[in-house]
């Protein structure tokens, strides 16, 4: 929702229909479909609205976002890139956190493209795929937090449960 609590918009599915974006503009009284073309297999993830015109909403197969408030579309370089958590940064950028072959915060001014920041190696003792990204805090411009791993898993790995947090690192390996 909006600071005001008025506009909203969520990703949600319906039996028989399938994934589709929806918004309200009466504070979650009513909802509406919005435009998007997102497939009927989508499972959408997180959603971050800045303003009654301006939101993302991730999905497990991509992002999506708008800058009417009405028609959503596809982000550009954020396929298959499964995000647990959407933000509004300090700087009023979008951020997603999630996993993927990008594992850390995707940033984004309206949505259309992203910038990747993945967790440090180090942070993930050479194994990320036990250090999926899930969730984020960014109290600041400069300070991130990202919380990443697995939820126990007796079948596979015994009773393995991890959780690390730690800096990120941008493409070139800078802090």
């Amino acid at each position: 929702f909006t600071a005001d609590g008025k506009a909203g918009i969520a990703g949600a599915g319906t039996n028989g229909v399938g994934s589709h974006i929806v918004r309200s503009d009466d504070a979650g009284i009513t909802w509406y479909d919005a435009e998007a073309d997102i497939g009927k297999l989508n499972i959408m993830l997180a959603t971050a609205t800045r303003n009654a015109t301006s939101a993302v909403v991730s999905g497990v197969f991509g992002h999506y976002y708008t800058t009417d408030g009405q028609t959503f579309l596809p982000s550009a370089n954020a396929k298959a890139e499964p995000s647990n958590d959407a933000y509004i940064l300090p700087s009023g950028d979008f951020a997603l956190v999630g996993s993927g072959r990008n594992n850390g915060v995707k940033t984004s001014n309206i949505g259309d493209r992203w910038t990747f920041f993945n967790l440090p190696k180090n942070m993930s003792s050479g194994h990320v795929e036990y250090f999926p990204a899930r969730y984020g805090a960014f109290p600041s411009e400069k300070v991130w937090y990202v919380s990443a791993g697995l939820f126990p898993d007796q079948q596979q790995r015994g009773y393995m449960l991890t959780s690390r947090a730690g800096m990120l690192e941008d493409a070139t390996g800078a802090q």
